[in-house]
């Protein structure tokens, strides 16, 4: 959805290609504001995160860290244990072939 300020430059443009005048791109006082409105804007939208979200503490990081760790680490190990298996499994059968 297009912003209304931009709705607005844009009906100045069509007004001025009308009348015949210069229809080149708005002028640079424009495109300051909406960098000074865009700006404003998130910084807004990122108070209301930080107010949402709540402080953060080095605690809450340390933990969120150590339970990352932990999850990759799990990961790992079965993917590991997952291999040893396949492993002895081949070998298994490769000894049986052998036997027969």
């Amino acid at each position: 959805m297009a912003h209304p300020d931009s709705i607005r430059a844009f009906g100045r443009f069509e007004a001025a290609r009308a009348a015949g005048a210069s229809t080149s791109t708005p002028p640079v006082e424009w495109f300051a504001g909406r960098l000074r409105r865009r700006a404003a804007e998130r910084a807004a939208r990122l108070e209301e995160a930080r107010a949402a979200r709540g402080p953060i503490s080095a605690a809450s990081v340390d933990a969120a860290c150590e339970a990352i760790r932990t999850t990759v680490s799990r990961a790992v190990n079965e993917a590991c244990a997952g291999g040893e298996r396949a492993d002895i499994e081949r070998w298994n059968a490769a000894a049986k072939r052998r036997c027969q």
